[in-house]
């Protein structure tokens, strides 16, 4: 079986490499108990390839609890429950399921997906609305306090 040797670095092949990376991260990460994948953006030049790599310990359950975990940990800050996690609801006569949080994300912090798989985001205030219930508790908001110059 012949070796395939790349002349250049162009998008894709980025894409090409990356497919093939991402399956043997995820053997090796199944072998050794880590959840193994590269970052969401690769940069490439003609001749070289750079990127983030994220590892995770699976600990003894399985990606799915962790994932909970985090959601149980991250959905009060946006006023959401637990439960909320995997809640399908229908937004603009269109079926979803909440599948994440990203907190970090002030204006759309919730990940959606659709029945065909296709990932979205969404505002905390449009789930809650779709699903009929009202903000409970407000984003937990921390002021800075600014620090006054000292006139001279």
């Amino acid at each position: 079986m012949a070796v395939k040797k790349y002349e250049i670095i162009n998008n894709n092949v980025c894409r090409q490499i990356r497919q093939e990376i991402d399956t043997l991260l995820e053997d090796y990460g199944k072998k050794k108990g880590l959840l193994i994948k590269l970052g969401r953006r690769l940069r490439y030049s003609d001749i070289s390839i750079n990127g983030k790599i994220e590892i995770q310990l699976l600990g003894s359950g399985s990606l799915e609890d962790l994932k909970r975990k985090q959601f149980a940990q991250d959905a009060p800050r946006c006023g959401l429950k637990p439960e909320h996690l995997g809640r399908e609801f229908t937004l603009n006569t269109k079926d979803f399921t909440l599948v994440g949080i990203t907190p970090r994300r002030r204006k759309y912090p919730l990940q959606i997906e659709d029945e065909n798989g296709k990932m979205y985001s969404c505002t905390v205030s449009s789930f809650l609305n779709a699903i009929g219930e009202e903000l409970v508790a407000a984003r937990v908001t921390i002021s800075r306090k600014r620090k006054r110059r000292k006139r001279r």
